[in-house]
């Protein structure tokens, strides 16, 4: 404004602007002097501006932000300042990262009255050496009527305090340090009388907080929390168990659990304890008037031998064309498990369990990354799928094409049934029909098959590439055919043969997200039996520079001994 006020192109009718902003700046500053509420947000980082904000926001509600350290003393003594009207306080959000005896006055201001304080975040340091001299005390926020959100983290505390007896409360989140056990000096029991105190919770979010379950009674009270909306826990898995017997809640509540278990066998208790607690099979759930989940999608992944993850959501997901994140779905159910045991995958009765435990008939999309599983389970599990209409899978393949073949080929044939010109299907390779199969129950809905990192290899694992197009096409003929086949990470699929083979039983082919077109693979007219194996030496053999190989001979041997016995023989010199 200096520069274009005193420029040579600046006269005297032109710069009337510069004049009414600064009358509009000087309204402004008076009407800010007299709005407290846009200083009621002091800014610690300057103490003197943190004083003077606080004087002019004169009685509005105040919102305390602050991280305090041992390098900030100045910032601690202000903060014990605002602290000192705990009765104008709305909101406080707290990080402290000093030592507790700097912290002595700060944590004794937190016993005054606060009858307009809504939301307590309090959070400790990352150090260990500060980890554990730092606890909240158990007349903190004794007097807060209309408190409703609690958030603790790395913060000592008793599940008796007084911060915790409170009826407002609808939001509990409490996350420890991990590498301590979670109170020691408190029970289950302890904690399950704190959330009775609190029965209007709709979020609770426990991080390595829950006591362990042995108590000295080993009867703990069932609690009630009927307007739960979302749970989220991380803690052992037998801890997490128990806790989840102790609590009912709606059906249509949203989980999210983080366990580390000591052996397989904990697994499927909770998975059960979750599956009855969403289809409502437990008799105390039933006075909950909300209605299940109805699962849309669901993927199961059986990772590294030692984690299991379940995660299941109430309406399909659209394919995302780019990965971001943020545009994910979040999924309503999801399970976490993981141990530093091996998890044997060949073990059928854990993919068992987690069929028994959830209600899948309403699935549209299902992905299944699991190895090693017998047919008769996926036949059993993933076969019972009536409204599945796109599957994944990753290392189960061969054994989901057993599963469907058999159950086709066992089919007992209709009588003859000639059908009329005009109701057959137009293909390059179908003719009219002449018999009528019986419908299939084997994932009958399925139209998009999606599979990832399988052998198709016909060197190899040649029962592999038959086994699919034997399926693709009994499927077509009883009129259940898969339309969309989507191949990643495969290997055998790159030729054109394999990729011909493919084309002839579907009517979309997609490999490693290329889309080809069915059409043109179907009319290329090029020799089968040559292109096989142009594909099979192209994709499996190695090619070796002529300098070092011998084509009357073989690979050379720069070892290889002379007749004299002498190494390097056939060299010059």
């Amino acid at each position: 404004m200096r520069d274009i006020y005193t420029s040579e192109y600046s006269y005297r009718d032109q710069n009337h602007w510069i004049r009414a902003v600064a009358h509009t700046c000087c309204q402004w500053r008076e009407i800010a002097f007299g709005c407290p509420t846009l200083w009621s947000i002091p800014i610690f980082t300057n103490p003197d501006l943190a004083q003077e904000m606080m004087s002019r926001s004169k009685k509005a509600a105040l919102t305390i932000r602050c991280t305090s350290g041992t390098w900030t003393p100045r910032i601690i003594e202000q903060l014990e300042n605002a602290l000192t009207q705990m009765s104008r306080i709305e909101t406080i959000h707290l990080t402290l990262a000093a030592q507790s005896d700097k912290l002595t006055n700060i944590f004794a201001s937190l016993s005054q009255p606060a009858h307009l304080l809504e939301k307590v975040a309090l959070s400790g340091n990352n150090y260990a050496m500060y980890a554990l001299d730092k606890s909240l005390p158990q007349d903190a926020f004794t007097e807060v009527p209309r408190l409703r959100s609690i958030e603790l983290e790395r913060l000592d505390f008793t599940w008796q305090a007084a911060i915790f007896k409170h009826h407002s409360v609808t939001s509990l989140r409490l996350k420890y340090h991990r590498n301590y056990l979670a109170n020691g000096t408190s029970t289950l029991g302890q904690m399950l009388d704190a959330l009775a105190n609190m029965p209007y919770l709709r979020i609770l979010d426990l991080d390595h907080v829950i006591p362990l379950h042995t108590t000295i009674s080993g009867n703990e009270n069932v609690v009630q929390l009927q307007f739960l909306e979302k749970i989220s826990i991380k803690a052992r898995a037998d801890d997490c168990n128990h806790f989840l017997r102790c609590i009912h809640y709606p059906p249509d509540v949203g989980i999210t659990l983080h366990c580390h278990a000591n052996s397989i066998t904990e697994y499927a208790p909770i998975v059960s304890i979750v599956g009855q607690a969403l289809r409502r099979t437990r008799d105390t759930d039933l006075q909950f008037a909300h209605v299940p989940h109805t699962l849309r999608e669901a993927v199961i992944a059986l990772c590294d031998a030692n984690s299991l993850d379940i995660n299941l959501y109430n309406k399909v997901r659209r394919r995302r064309v780019f990965y971001n994140p943020s545009l994910d779905e979040k999924p309503c159910v999801s399970i976490h498990l993981e141990g530093a045991h091996y998890v044997d995958a060949s073990d059928n009765c854990l993919l068992k369990d987690i069929f028994a435990s959830f209600d899948f008939p309403a699935l549209k999309k299902f992905t299944l990354t699991w190895y090693a599983v017998s047919a008769s389970t996926l036949r059993d599990c993933v076969g019972g799928l009536p409204q599945v209409e796109w599957l994944k899978l990753t290392g189960c393949f061969p054994e989901i094409c057993t599963a469907m073949k058999e159950n086709l080929e066992g089919r007992q044939v209709f009588p003859i049934d000639q059908l009329e010109r005009d109701q057959t299907r137009s293909s390059t390779r179908r003719k009219v029909l002449k018999y009528k199969f019986p419908p299939v129950s084997i994932l009958p809905a399925l139209k998009t098959l999606h599979i990832f990192d399988a052998d198709l290899r016909e060197s190899r694992v040649p029962e592999n590439m038959e086994n699919l197009v034997d399926l693709l096409m009994q499927r077509s003929d009883m009129d259940a055919p898969v339309e969309h086949l989507i191949l990643n990470g495969c290997h055998g699929v790159r030729g054109g043969y394999a990729r011909k083979r493919l084309a002839e039983v579907v009517v979309s082919l997609e490999v490693d997200g290329e889309e080809l077109a069915v059409e043109e693979l179907e009319d290329d007219g090029e020799d089968d039996e040559e292109t096989e194996y142009s594909d099979e030496f192209d994709e499996d053999e190695e090619h070796y520079s002529d300098e070092i190989y011998d084509y009357d001979h073989g690979y050379l041997d720069p070892y290889d001994m002379d007749e004299d016995g002498f190494g390097f023989g056939w060299l010059p010199f």
